[in-house]
């Protein structure tokens, strides 16, 4: 019984599968956060842009609800991955 317990932590595939979860998540993370930054970027530059310039106010606007239609599929992406490694149960996991 303790042999069994023993098996089930140290089992390779399952922490294969949690390693690689993780190593996702945090990239998944690390593109959440660029593009957050990206967003800023672009919402300084449409507050800068003189209201005359239609077409980089138009070019601008278009890339930032691009951005943030990528941002809204990474953070589903993230919510995705957390569910999958609670439920493998990755032990010692904090999200």
């Amino acid at each position: 019984s303790a042999h069994a317990k023993k098996s089930l932590i140290t089992d390779p595939n399952l922490s294969s599968r949690c390693r690689e979860l993780l190593k996702v998540r945090k990239h998944k993370i690390k593109v959440k956060q660029k593009g957050v930054a990206m967003v800023r970027r672009i919402e300084s530059l449409l507050e800068k842009t003189d209201i005359r310039k239609k077409t980089a106010i138009k070019k601008l606007d278009f890339i930032l609800n691009r951005t943030n239609q990528e941002l809204r599929l990474v953070s589903y992406q993230i919510d995705n991955l957390e569910e999958e490694i609670v439920r493998n149960g990755c032990p010692g996991i904090r999200i």
